[in-house]
């Protein structure tokens, strides 16, 4: 007969395994969006630095540089949870440099 000490153990650990599989397919699908969302604000730079270079506005040699540096970064980091807000800053950071293209 058993005192249900082992069982609660299994219990205990399979609902321990659970939770970190739901976490990471949380942090999973975060991270997915964040990507496509990068990946579309680059877009979305490139077609506004389009815009204004046909438009002949000057861009500021400061922004050129930032639309570059954004252009070729590919956020990473040494853990998911560094990746993750790696990607977070990218993304705010390319959403405000799309911004300040929009507005020369």
């Amino acid at each position: 007969m058993s005192g249900g000490t082992y069982d609660d153990r299994i219990a205990e650990r399979t609902a321990a395994v659970q939770t970190e599989q739901e976490r990471q397919a949380q942090l999973t699908a975060e991270l997915s969006g964040l990507e496509a969302e990068y990946a579309a604000l680059q877009r979305e730079i490139i077609a506004r630095r389009s815009e204004a270079a046909a438009a002949g506005k000057p861009i500021p040699a400061d922004l050129d540089a930032d639309v570059r540096a954004t252009l070729a970064s590919v956020p990473t980091g040494a853990s998911d949870a560094a990746r993750l807000e790696n990607y977070r800053k990218a993304v705010a950071d390319a959403r405000r440099l799309s911004n300040r293209l929009a507005n020369i």
